[in-house]
């Protein structure tokens, strides 16, 4: 019996990892995807990470950050955040180099211990400060 189950919750992660990738409702199901995950038990940290890497087109990397930082919030783990911490980084990075800071303030969940993250960014944002850009630019 245990098989079973298990083949109806792998077979449940690819329809869940399918809608990601389609247009309805995508974050949604991205999200169920990692609370399945997390029931399962499975390694999210390394699920955020081949989820990033080879089913994350450059459109949904802020969307990607949306779910991930609801996530991280719900199964703060140190294997998450880090890989989600990671994942952000990149993002928000790669983001603020093109001038878009949007996912700028989503970094606070991935910092939960910074209680001056979300002030600086939201700072940031408002002003456009130059530093976003320059630092980004270097990495």
């Amino acid at each position: 019996m245990q098989a079973a189950g298990s083949d109806t919750d792998l077979r449940a992660q690819q329809v869940l990892l399918a809608g990601w990738a389609s247009l309805k409702q995508p974050e949604v199901c991205l999200t169920q995807y990692f609370e399945l995950a997390a029931a399962q038990a499975h390694d999210l940290g390394a699920q955020v990470q081949a989820v990033y890497r080879q089913h994350t087109t450059a459109a949904q990397q802020v969307p990607l950050l949306r779910v991930l930082a609801t996530v991280a919030d719900q199964h703060a783990t140190p294997a998450l955040l880090a890989a989600a911490r990671e994942v952000a980084y990149e993002v928000v990075s790669t983001e603020a180099a093109a001038g878009n800071l949007e996912p700028l303030p989503l970094l606070r969940h991935f910092e939960p211990t910074d209680r001056l993250l979300a002030a600086d960014c939201r700072t940031c944002a408002r002003t456009r400060c130059s530093c976003c850009f320059t630092a980004a630019a270097s990495s």
